[in-house]
């Protein structure tokens, strides 16, 4: 089930979320038709919010199952003799988790964590529909400063993307040297 998300477009999962918490949406109307809200104008505001709560929910539904994706073909590799082993130490489940499961998934959490903030980072779409106008991510502001029609304003949009660019390769590097780390 937790990988339903995966192959589901960025974009139509924000339009599912739009549909679904904006003010408008299924969720305010649903709880104003049950009386909870008087009016679905009542819902709390999660989308074009400065919080970005909108922009969170559709990450958080698309990028955890990838994680877990990953976390889960650590867990099957290793097996469970590990665990079992610990057990027999008499370990309960806690020190299982905290001293076995642990060290041996958290270069794979890692890795992916750095991977999908390194996508989170550098994406511009979800941000620019469901985010405020200002302030806004640095990623929506090179694509608006590349897109105006003044020319003058390219400059600008190209060292903001360069920023982007560097940042991105300073996490390769680090998801490199934690892979490497993970293999040993």
């Amino acid at each position: 089930m937790f990988q339903v998300p995966i192959p589901i477009p960025h974009l139509v999962v924000a339009f599912g979320i739009v549909a679904l918490v904006a003010q408008s949406g299924v969720m305010a109307r649903m709880l104003a038709s049950i009386g909870l809200l008087s009016e679905p104008s009542q819902f709390p505001v999660m989308v074009f919010d400065r919080a970005g709560v909108a922009i969170q929910m559709v990450y958080l539904w698309k990028e955890v199952p990838f994680i877990g994706l990953v976390v889960l073909a650590v867990l099957k590799s290793v097996g469970p003799e590990y665990e079992e082993l610990a057990q027999t130490l008499g370990a309960n489940r806690w020190q299982r988790f905290r001293y076995v499961l642990l060290p041996l998934i958290m270069p794979a959490i890692l890795s992916t964590s750095i991977i999908v903030f390194a996508f989170v980072f550098a994406s511009y779409e979800i941000p620019l529909l469901l985010g405020v106008r200002f302030p806004t991510t640095l990623p929506v502001w090179a694509f608006q400063l590349y897109q105006d029609p003044d020319l003058s304003l390219r400059p600008p949009a190209m060292a903001v993307s360069i920023i982007l660019t560097v940042i991105s390769i300073i996490l390769l590097v680090t998801y490199r040297r934690l892979a490497r780390y993970a293999m040993k």
